[in-house]
């Protein structure tokens, strides 16, 4: 077989990066192998662009052919009517050509459970990374909570985003384990978190007050919390004595 010109180099550069290590398997095994070794049987995969779709159905027989369930869904219609189960895994196609990586995050953050989504860069390059510069420049604005993997054009990445910034970390597999994910801590180079878990003190806390109950310092509590929310939502500043600082008489 001869290839000609631009589709001989094209393929002559492919094989030079597999040879060197820089790509193991074509994307759509890598993301079949990664669900099933993961132990995730219920695939759902997401396109937007026309083109993509030829992908998104190549994807979902490779999964098939591999022993999980598998449909296809395009984007719109997966926002309007998210058919899915919390056994349900997404895949969301994005082509760096052609696809805004944010219609795929607002997708992420608005219907699915955290951990159960993949977005895979399609049509990237290994040296160009146009795949994770669009998502790393989207999430510098997004500042909303998600959290899932991302296959960027030659490696796993797991992505935490919250109101302080995010993380895009290298995903660390199990020894041994093909692309069983390895369970551990997670460096996350000082981006802050505020567990949910933890009970919230009183209604709401006043302390350092002065005598006569008066002039509180510290705040705290859960109405403290909501009215700060509230506060940074419609962007206005609430005094400290916005209602609740009250005088105490200690003779009641």
């Amino acid at each position: 077989m001869r290839l000609r010109g631009g589709l001989q180099l094209a393929f002559t550069y492919k094989l030079l990066l597999m040879a060197a290590g820089v790509v193991s398997l074509p994307w759509k095994h890598e993301a079949a192998r990664f669900t099933l070794d993961n132990e995730k049987r219920f695939v759902t995969v997401v396109y937007n662009a026309t083109n993509a779709a030829r992908h998104a159905f190549k994807l979902a027989s490779v999964v098939l052919a591999s022993g999980a369930y598998s449909r296809v869904c395009p984007l719109r219609q997966y926002i309007e009517a998210p058919y899915v189960t919390f056994a349900d895994t997404q895949i969301f196609l994005f082509d760096v050509e052609t696809d805004d990586i944010g219609a795929f995050l607002n997708a992420i953050q608005a219907t699915t459970q955290f951990q159960s989504s993949i977005v895979v860069a399609v049509n990237d390059d290994p040296l160009r990374k146009l795949g994770e510069s669009a998502l790393r420049r989207h999430l510098e604005q997004w500042r909303r909570n998600a959290l899932f993997y991302a296959f960027l054009a030659d490696r796993w990445t797991e992505v935490i985003s919250a109101r302080s910034g995010f993380r895009i970390m290298e995903v660390k597999f199990v020894e041994g384990g093909g692309r069983t994910v390895e369970d551990g801590d997670r460096d996350l180079q000082g981006l802050g978190f505020r567990s949910t878990s933890m009970p919230w003190a009183h209604y709401y806390r006043l302390g350092d007050c002065s005598g006569d109950g008066t002039s509180c310092a510290s705040h705290s509590g859960y109405l403290h919390d909501y009215m700060q929310l509230l506060s940074r939502r419609d962007r206005e500043t609430l005094l400290q004595n916005w209602g609740l600082n009250l005088h105490v008489d200690s003779e009641s």
